[in-house]
C-alpha cells in the first residue's frame, strides 16, 4: 500500500489473499491480453470509495513480499517475491497518465521485505530522493542505505553510522520506513525474533546519520507504555494538526514473539524544535 496525501488516497496491488493464500494475480507486461483488468486498487479517502485503475505500459510482474511508495504524483513498486524467487527491480507508476515505467534495478542482493520511502536529497536542493533499507534475501539485510534518485535514474549506496559511535541498527526485514522531516524507523530482526527499537535519519551534506530514540522513549514513559516488538505491522505518518510543528507516526498490528496477531495501536509524536 502507498499513500497519495496530495490526492487524498491510497493505493493497494499485489500480495497475496484467498483461503490458501495464493499470490493474487496481476496482469505482466507478458500478457497478451490488452483487455486484461489490473489489479491496481485506488480507495478515495473523502469519497470512501474504491475503484480499479486501468494502467498500460510496463506492468510490475506480480509479488509479496513487496514495498511501494509515492513521489511526486509517481507510485514505486520494488522488490518482493515472485514464484520464481526474489526481485530486485524499480517499476513507476505515471498516476496522471496511468503508465507504468520500467525503472533501473535496485543494487544486490533482491530481496522480500524490504522498505522505500520519500525524503529529502542530501545534496540539500529542494528535491526529494526514494530510500530502502533492510530486507531479507535467504537472511536479513542492514545496510548500506540505497537513494533512488528519480531525475538522474539511478540508484547509489551511503553508508549511515549511528551517533555516538554505537553498533549499527540490527539487520531486520517486513519493518517500518515513513517519510517524514527527519524520517523515522521501526522494525524487527526476522520471523522467531523481534525488535521494539526505532531511529531517525538524520541527513547533511555530508551525508547520513542515525540516531536511536529508544532511552529516550524509555526514559520519558514507563515500559507498559511502550509497544512490544513485533514485525509485519502498518505504519504510516501525518503532519501534526495542532499548530506544532512535527510528525504523528502511527503504528498498528503485527506479529510478536509468540507468533501472535496484535490488534493495538500506537501513536509516536515527534515535535520539530523551534528554529
Amino acid at each position: 500500500m502507498a499513500v497519495d496525501r496530495s490526492n487524498a488516497c491510497f493505493y493497494l496491488w499485489g500480495g497475496r489473499g484467498g483461503k490458501d493464500m495464493s499470490a493474487i494475480a496481476t496482469r505482466s507486461s507478458a500478457d497478451e491480453d490488452a483487455d486484461a483488468v489490473d489489479d491496481l486498487w485506488r480507495f478515495d479517502t473523502k469519497k470512501e470509495s474504491w475503484e480499479k485503475t486501468v494502467s498500460k505500459g510496463a506492468f510490475p510482474e506480480g509479488r509479496s513480499f513487496h514495498t511501494m511508495a509515492m513521489l511526486e504524483n509517481h507510485l514505486y513498486v520494488h522488490a518482493g517475491c515472485t514464484a520464481a524467487g526474489r526481485l530486485a527491480s524499480l517499476e513507476s507508476l505515471d498516476c496522471k497518465s496511468a503508465a507504468w515505467s520500467a525503472q533501473p534495478p535496485a543494487p544486490g542482493p533482491a530481496r522480500g521485505g524490504t522498505v522505500l520511502t520519500a525524503i529529502p536529497s542530501h545534496r540539500d536542493d529542494g528535491r526529494l530522493v526514494l530510500a530502502r533499507w533492510g530486507g531479507f534475501c535467504g537472511n536479513e539485510l542492514g545496510g548500506p542505505l540505497d537513494i533512488f534518485d528519480p531525475v538522474q535514474g539511478e540508484w547509489t549506496s551511503h553508508s549511515a553510522s549511528v551517533e555516538g559511535g554505537e553498533a549499527d541498527p540490527r539487520k531486520r526485514s517486513v519493518h517500518g520506513f515513513v517519510p517524514i522531516t527527519p524520517p523515522l524507523r521501526l522494525g524487527h530482526d526476522g520471523a522467531g525474533k523481534f525488535l521494539s527499537d526505532y531511529y531517525i535519519l538524520l541527513q547533511s551534506e555530508q551525508g547520513y546519520r542515525w540516531r536511536p530514540l529508544n532511552d529516550v522513549a524509555r526514559s520519558a514513559l514507563p515500559r507498559q507504555t511502550l509497544p512490544e516488538a513485533r514485525g509485519w505491522f502498518a505504519f504510516d505518518c501525518q503532519a501534526l494538526d495542532d499548530g506544532r510543528s512535527g510528525v504523528r507516526v502511527v503504528l498498528h498490528g503485527g506479529l510478536n514473539e509468540q507468533n501472535e496477531r496484535l490488534s493495538d495501536a500506537w501513536v509516536l509524536e515527534i515535535e520539530s524544535a523551534a528554529a
